[in-house]
């Protein structure tokens, strides 16, 4: 279990997510993480890159679709931003709060791999 540290405490990251002996697909059946609400960490990625994590990197957002004017600038700096991160398998197009399917093609504009657009299958 990770010591308690003050949010953000870049220094202990690794530390905090692989202790020693760790391996996330061997000690929880995992190899994936999806990204949600707040766009992930540098740091984050780059962890996600060296332990072989797939990673779903999405439109970030609370409660509602953005219109398109708006999700456009925000896909773009998303893609910019994470696109040299070989963990990033899929991009998100929004989550359960909502989601704009004008923004689908988007997403190929800044990514010279043309990695799928995931649009989330509707709400629960």
């Amino acid at each position: 279990m990770p010591a308690q540290r003050v949010a953000g405490d870049r220094t202990n990251l690794k530390r905090d997510i692989q202790p020693a002996g760790y391996s996330p697909d061997k000690d929880m059946n995992m190899n994936a993480v999806r990204m949600s609400h707040y766009p992930p960490d540098k740091e984050f990625l780059d962890l996600c890159d060296s332990l072989g994590l797939f990673v779903l990197d999405e439109l970030t957002g609370w409660q509602a679709a953005y219109d398109t004017v708006t999700g456009r600038r925000l896909v773009k700096e998303l893609v910019v931003r994470d696109v040299n991160h070989p963990s990033i398998v899929l991009w998100d197009n929004g989550n359960e709060g909502g989601w704009n399917r004008a923004l689908d093609h988007d997403y190929a504009l800044y990514d010279p791999q043309k990695k799928t657009c995931d649009p989330p299958l509707g709400t629960i």
